[in-house]
């Protein structure tokens, strides 16, 4: 092929062949610089030690292995948290991406690394106690990541390892939230009055604030007007994703209460436990995404619509008194 090329001539050339010239030359440099590094550099490794909270340190272990010597310039490690979301589905999909936290950590500047040793460094960078929590949606997700990179001068090319890491929705604090008993009048069901008591720390908004993996006792009472026998009422947790992506919604807890019905003429109460799972997205609010949570009391009526009190709750990390 290269003979052809060179007895070719020049104004016998198309734009396809000035094409597979440049696609071609370009490929060589690749592979070259990949040759040169790898006559350098043995090994590249980066790995998370132990686990990430929010607002308190990860750290991480970093291995570079030599096989030559060679001079960097500067060694940083840095992570981040990205928003997707997609939009579409299949090849018309449309991903909408947003860095809403960055923070680097320099290992190292203006040195001479040996050949036969191996660098090692063991950064801790802070996790803000208000950034998001990893999650991962059909449509909408928060991935964090760590990314190494080392300067190196002359055809080496830079080092460069990214990997991906877990923050689990749990938080640091000084001082777990105190414990409130409030009574909330389910309004929109007047004719069905009911009262829902939550023992759980509020906002100030009055709004009930739930940790994911904490049990909150509630309690259902209610005075019935009128006997049932195949109705019930359910709370139910929600949550709805939305933003510049595909909207999702999904309810992660249900209880139903009074499944044998009630009569007239006396109070009853029913006792339970709420519960969100550890993996649940918390409430946030941010560049291309937003998940907000609902508390939904709804009387079921059979062949008739049901009656029910939508209510805004605020869903937060699991918090570690440290």
């Amino acid at each position: 092929t290269a003979m052809i090329l060179l007895n070719t001539p020049p104004q016998d050339f198309g734009v396809g062949t000035f094409i597979v010239v440049g696609i071609g030359v370009a490929l060589s440099i690749v592979l070259v610089r990949q040759a040169i590094f790898h006559s350098a550099i043995q090994r590249v490794e980066v790995s998370q030690q132990g686990e990430a909270i929010l607002g308190a340190p990860v750290s991480f272990n970093i291995d570079i292995g030599l096989i030559r010597d060679i001079a960097i310039t500067e060694a940083t490690l840095t992570i981040s948290a990205e928003e997707r979301a997609t939009s579409g589905e299949g090849k018309s999909s449309t991903t909408y991406r947003h860095i809403c936290f960055s923070q680097a950590a320099t290992l190292e500047q203006h040195a001479e690394w040996k050949a036969g040793m191996v660098e090692n460094f063991t950064p801790e960078i802070t996790i803000p106690a208000i950034a998001p929590p990893s999650f991962s949606g059909s449509a909408n997700r928060v991935t964090w990541t760590a990314f190494l990179w080392v300067g190196i001068p002359g055809w080496y090319p830079d080092i460069r390892k990214r990997i991906t890491f877990t923050v689990p929705a749990q938080r640091a604090v000084t001082k777990v939230r105190d414990i409130h008993e409030i009574e909330y009048r389910l309004s929109a069901m007047a004719d069905f009055p009911v009262h829902l008591t939550l023992e759980c720390p509020i906002d100030r908004q009055s709004r009930p604030v739930i940790a994911v993996g904490d049990r909150v006792p509630f309690t259902l009472r209610m005075e019935p007007r009128t006997a049932a026998k195949n109705e019930q009422v359910s709370i139910e947790l929600a949550y709805r994703i939305a933003g510049q992506g595909n909207s999702e919604q999904a309810t992660l807890a249900r209880l139903n209460c009074f499944r044998n019905g009630w009569q007239t003429g006396a109070l009853i109460e029913e006792t339970g436990f709420l519960y969100l799972p550890p993996h649940a997205p918390v409430t946030y609010t941010g560049h291309v995404l937003s998940t907000h949570w609902t508390l939904t009391v709804r009387r079921k009526v059979p062949w008739a619509l049901s009656a029910e009190q939508v209510m805004e709750i605020i869903v937060i990390p699991k918090e570690i008194a440290g």
